[in-house]
């Protein structure tokens, strides 16, 4: 069984709008501000472009000295890692080498040494057991497992398959001990719940 997820531009333009602006930290190296974006399209590489006002806060000699582009272009390339991690790595792209290539090369450099990154462990995520109530016999749950995934980016949209494993939890017929308690979880008397248990 598949769980597949098309995101489009839109979709991933409001997703993004509700989590902008963020402040990644970069340790005694500072902080990037990534502001509200203003465009999303779709690259070749796996990777989304998303243009929106970037901010460097460096440390220098001990001074925080703000770095700043007012339309830069932020790169998450796409990738699936250990089979249940989709992670987006964070990287400006090199737009106008004259005017804003050391800055960029300075903000890859840093976000490159402090891993950014954006991680889903989706087999975490995703799987769980669905326990039933006494009164269902003989199954006892209902087990979800997470196998592995696939994502994929296309001029149009970016797409994620998820394998998924649905598994019953089933035991062996009740006792008369246990049939006892699952009628009076119903709301039968003890004296009905005896009955029961002993026709059975």
């Amino acid at each position: 069984m598949w769980l597949e997820a098309n995101l489009s531009r839109q979709d991933i333009l409001r997703a993004l709008e509700d989590l902008m602006p963020v402040t990644i930290a970069l340790g005694d190296d500072g902080a990037l501000r990534l502001d509200k974006p203003t465009d999303v399209s779709f690259a070749a590489g796996q990777k989304l472009r998303v243009v929106c006002e970037v901010r460097l806060c460096s440390s220098v000699f001990g001074l925080r000295i703000p770095l700043a582009i007012d339309s830069a272009t932020v790169l998450l390339e796409a990738a699936i890692e250990r089979r249940s991690v989709l992670v987006f790595q964070v990287r400006l792209e090199e737009r106008d080498v004259a005017t804003d290539g050391s800055f960029v090369d300075l903000v890859n450099k840093k976000l490159a040494a402090h891993q950014a990154e954006l991680v889903w462990d989706f087999r975490s995520t995703l799987g769980h057991r669905f326990d039933f109530p006494a009164t269902l016999d003989p199954v006892r749950a209902m087990e979800v497992s997470v196998g592995w995934g696939v994502v994929h980016v296309t001029p149009e949209a970016l797409m994620l398959a998820i394998s998924v494993h649905p598994r019953a939890d089933v035991q062996g017929p009740m006792s008369p001990a246990d049939a006892l308690s699952v009628p009076t979880a119903r709301g039968l008397s003890s004296r009905e719940a005896r009955s029961l248990a002993i026709d059975a």
